[in-house]
């Protein structure tokens, strides 16, 4: 008998298949596999092989993160691997709560506790209200007296979008696998809190933590896990008596959460203490908050391409941080309001520095990484993942400021554009490259790239060409004489360099390059006052030393200034390295 041939699973190759093999069969070489009766059939049969081909490959497809289509799928994935999806984050933000109140009116205590979920109020980038709630309660000790009035001053204070939410649940040992799932789609799996009383009426709570890892577990060990239902509710489960204490029956269990709103947090500045819900605080009227940083962090729950990236890495990693990806993979993971992150080891830093990470990050919606979301991640997740005696750095991202002039010839009867209309297309086709190529790690400025977004086939220009000059701000310590680096990490133009003004004895001087590698003051009759440092016009690092009496101009009666360097690169294309960020920051638009 002639074999079945399968080499397809396209319909009409099934069928056909199906009608060269029956024409092997001696019994069916004088049928006519064209009429109605048999060519039914042959659907039929081809029409349930096709499906049932088709079923197997989506089983197969699904049994895998990487090929897998539907978000059920990758939470199925991530349980097996011990990953937790995140879902919705809420936006956070950093204030100072200040309280002005009386003598007579004070606490005797001399203190003010903020309780857990006391709330601020803010408007988000669309101007609707947002509520900001303190998730961990924190006590005021600052306090300050003026005659008889009183102010209380806070520490920093984290606040998060959202209302803080609960669900309570009660222990029955007569359920098989009792299962504690939080039915809400807004939940912050980052806030949950986790008490358990040994009943309803109870007054007495023993507060449970977010296991990390199991190994270092035991019997008394007040745990609790999280992982995704197959709905993608969140569900929380205790120890089972060897690893983690585990309930017992009729316990009463109380999670609460932050219900956030997610992206739609981001962007507010202005907040105002709410004092009804916040305790011994309603007692009290005259409320001062001071922004620190503004909202930002807020985002949806993980897409299922996030899922399909971040589900392996989270199994390579094993829970560790060792290698450059492991922190890349971790980060994004678990910290999420990062907009653009570099990584790389002390070997390749501008001094080498051997045995440590560096690490810069730029988040969302904000240039540096404020100082409590910093500390955030060195002690919930480099501490908790780190290895033993690995040194991080966090360093804040340095951005190459680039001032471009544009030359372009123009024919304006190929257009029915004037000439400013056209000068105001090359500046919005010069932002739109800025914000979708540039302003990120990894970055390059391709004048290519860029000339073409400019032209984009136009006929209009019958020349085009441009010219860079790169710009970087160095926050400068009066008084210091160390010797400071800055780094443009692109080859730069001998006798190209110079610096904003300097003021020494009440001259006004300027740092400029020679063209054969030293940085000397210049004074304005272009004598030279001294030397001051060096270039390295390959790797474009700038090295300098001011004198004690140096002061930044403009910032003389400050501790500090803000010293700009700028120089021409060598090449048309300007790159980045280690925490370097490119960007256009200046258009001249010159025609002709």
């Amino acid at each position: 008998m002639q074999n079945l041939p399968v080499q397809s699973l396209k319909f009409d190759n099934i069928k056909e298949n199906f009608k060269e093999f029956l024409r092997g069969q001696s019994a069916y070489t004088d049928y006519n596999f064209e009429g109605s009766g048999v060519a039914t059939l042959l659907n039929i049969s081809s029409y349930q092989t096709h499906y049932i081909g088709y079923f197997v490959k989506m089983l197969l497809d699904e049994a895998f993160s990487d090929s897998a289509h539907t978000r059920g799928a990758q939470l199925s994935h991530a349980k097996r691997v011990g990953y937790i999806p995140k879902g919705k984050r809420s936006a956070s933000a950093e204030v100072t709560l200040k309280i002005h109140t009386n003598l007579a009116d004070e606490p005797a205590s001399h203190f003010l506790e903020i309780p857990r979920g006391a709330t601020f109020v803010a408007a988000n980038n669309n101007q609707d209200q947002r509520v900001f709630t303190v998730l961990d309660g924190s006590t005021i000790y600052k306090r300050e007296v003026s005659g008889s009035n009183v102010t209380y001053t806070s520490e920093p204070l984290a606040i998060y979008e959202g209302t803080l939410e609960t669900w309570n649940f009660k222990v029955d040992s007569s359920v098989l696998n009792q299962r504690f799932i939080i039915r809400d789609r807004t939940i912050d799996v980052d806030s949950i809190r986790v008490r358990v009383k040994a009943n309803e009426f109870s007054t007495n709570w023993t507060e449970f933590t977010l296991a990390s890892q199991i190994s270092d577990l035991d019997e008394t060990s007040n745990i609790f896990f999280v992982s995704t239902d197959e709905h993608g509710y969140y569900q929380i489960f205790f120890g089972n008596g060897v690893f983690g204490v585990q309930p017992s029956n009729g316990n009463y269990i109380e999670t609460t959460y932050v219900s956030s709103n997610g992206e739609t947090g981001n962007g507010a500045k202005v907040f105002a203490f709410n004092p009804v819900g916040s305790g011994a605080l309603a007692a009290y009227s005259n409320f001062e908050t001071l922004t620190l940083s503004n909202a930002a962090g807020g985002r949806e729950e993980e897409t299922v391409e996030e899922l399909r990236f971040a589900i392996p890495n989270h199994w390579r990693r094993q829970n560790r941080l060792v290698t450059e990806g492991d922190y890349r993979s971790i980060l994004l993971s678990e910290f999420r309001n990062i907009d653009s992150m570099n990584v790389w080891g002390g070997e390749e830093h501008i001094r080498r520095d051997y045995g440590k990470v560096y690490v810069s990050i730029k988040p969302r919606n904000a240039e540096r990484l404020t100082a409590l979301a910093r500390e955030q991640i060195r002690t919930s997740i480099v501490k908790k993942f780190g290895v033993v005696g690995a040194d991080v750095v966090f360093v804040d991202p340095d951005f190459i400021e680039v001032e471009l002039t544009v030359n372009a010839k123009l024919d304006l009867r190929k257009t029915s554009k004037t000439l400013p209309e056209m000068i105001a297309l090359i500046n919005d086709r010069v932002s739109e490259f800025n914000t979708a190529q540039l302003s990120k790690f990894d970055a390059i400025l391709s004048d290519l790239a860029l000339l073409n977004t400019i032209k984009k086939d136009d006929e209009t220009f019958v020349g085009l060409y441009d010219t860079k000059v790169l710009t970087k701000n160095y926050l400068h310590l009066h008084n210091s004489t160390s010797s400071q680096d800055v780094a443009f990490g692109n080859a730069l133009i001998p006798a190209s360099i110079k610096s904003s003004a300097v003021t020494v004895a009440g001259s006004s001087l300027t740092i400029k390059d020679d063209g054969a590698g030293l940085l000397k003051l210049y004074r304005a009759d272009g004598t030279v006052h001294s030397t001051v440092g060096s270039v390295n016009y390959t790797t474009g690092t700038v090295t300098y030393s001011l004198p004690s009496a140096a002061r930044i101009t403009g910032y003389e009666l400050s501790s500090y200034g803000r010293l700009a360097f700028s120089g021409v690169p060598l090449t048309p294309d300007v790159g980045t390295s280690l925490n370097n960020i490119v960007r256009i920051s200046k258009v001249k638009v010159v025609t002709g």
